[in-house]
């Protein structure tokens, strides 16, 4: 931590944690990774809604994105394309949460912040 703000700055927490979840990176152990506590401090449900989860609930494959997106109207194309309208209204937004939730707990997430959208 800096000295003067008390504010966290990038490498300041260098617990035994912060070396597992690093050397999970490097060796690209996935398990190892969601096995380390972690934080996601910006999320929007459907962005990290589960796959698997969503495909349990509903039948319908979102595929990840295979290529870099390049601006957000490539994101906004790629979401139009893939997602649809599968979280829209009140059932849609609840599906969107859920899943969202269960991909975190998948992920060792131990800590979450959502964007939350406006309900239809």
């Amino acid at each position: 931590m800096s000295r003067n703000s008390g504010i966290p700055t990038i490498g300041s927490h260098t617990g035994p944690e912060t070396s597992d979840f690093v050397r999970a990176i490097e060796r690209g152990d996935l398990e190892a990774v969601r096995a380390c506590p972690k934080a996601d401090l910006h999320t929007h449900q459907c962005a990290k809604a589960d796959r698997a989860y969503v495909w349990e609930k509903t039948g319908r494959d979102v595929v990840p994105v295979t290529t870099p997106l390049s601006s957000m109207n490539d994101m906004h194309a790629w979401v139009k394309a893939n997602i649809g309208d599968l979280f829209e209204g009140a059932e849609g937004r609840k599906l969107a949460i859920e899943a969202n939730f269960i991909g975190a707990l998948k992920d060792g997430v131990t800590r979450i912040g959502c964007g939350w959208l406006p309900v239809d």
